[in-house]
């Protein structure tokens, strides 16, 4: 799926050059149609989506509760942890910034014509001496204009997931968790099902937690970290253990 958005990406930046350049009438046109079809297959991608996480939630949920964690209690676990976990989530909030940094840097440049023409201008400058096609020369200089922006944005994400990569992943804290002999359900809309495949388990006695750490494709981070605070660390631990593949125990 990511490629696939990358592949998507590419074609859309140059057909928006090509209409630019050749065909500035229709670029409107084009633009809505485009973000109808995102916004139709963002829906279709969600509800699929949406569909399998409330059947996973019904699954979790009919099992036999074996344990659990109240708000108040991980709240009170959380405070008495609060030095360490605010700079974790801290670290953390910054690294989600990267994701919508070329946004802003993106919609600031396209809406301040004096910025955007100057840029295009620079490209021409490039271009101009080997391309004496107008059109041909707007078509490169655009292209090459949305093509920065996306080497900027893919620069920024990856950056971003190698950073979240030598943390181990990104940092989730429920506030509530239950765990039943079929899966666990943080904060009653999650569910990790039994077995937890390839999971790694992390045990903190001091600061009252089992962290678990498990891949998953839909998270832009590739990994995430469930922070699980209790009273009863070890009890928890050693029930969890018991549901990861033989391969990982």
């Amino acid at each position: 799926m990511r490629y696939l958005s990358y592949a998507l990406g590419l074609a859309a930046m140059v057909a928006f050059a090509y209409l630019t350049s050749y065909y500035p009438e229709m670029l409107s046109t084009f633009f809505i149609a485009y973000m109808g079809i995102v916004l139709l297959a963002t829906l279709l991608i969600t509800g699929k989506s949406a569909s399998r996480l409330v059947k996973d939630l019904e699954y979790v949920s009919a099992g036999k509760k074996v344990f659990s964690a109240r708000k108040d209690t991980v709240n009170k676990l959380k405070l008495l942890d609060s030095e360490n976990l605010a700079k974790e989530l801290k670290g953390q909030s910054l690294l989600a910034l990267l994701y919508i940094v070329p946004l802003i840097v993106f919609f600031a440049v396209v809406f301040l014509p004096g910025a955007r023409e100057g840029i295009i201008n620079v490209f021409k400058g490039l271009f101009g001496s080997f391309v004496d096609d107008e059109h041909l020369l707007s078509f490169m200089s655009y292209l090459a204009f949305y093509f920065l922006f996306f080497l900027f944005s893919l620069c920024t994400t990856l950056l971003s997931r190698i950073t979240y990569r030598t943390v181990g992943g990104m940092l989730v804290v429920p506030q509530t968790y239950l765990v039943t002999d079929r899966g666990i359900i943080l904060d009653d809309r999650t569910p990790l099902k039994f077995p937890l495949k390839n999971a790694l388990l992390r045990l903190d006695e001091r600061r009252k937690f089992v962290e678990i750490t498990v891949k998953n494709p839909a998270q832009g981070t590739g990994t995430v970290r469930y922070r699980l605070y209790t009273r009863q660390p070890q009890g928890l631990y050693s029930l969890l253990s018991k549901m990861l593949t033989e391969e990982r125990r």
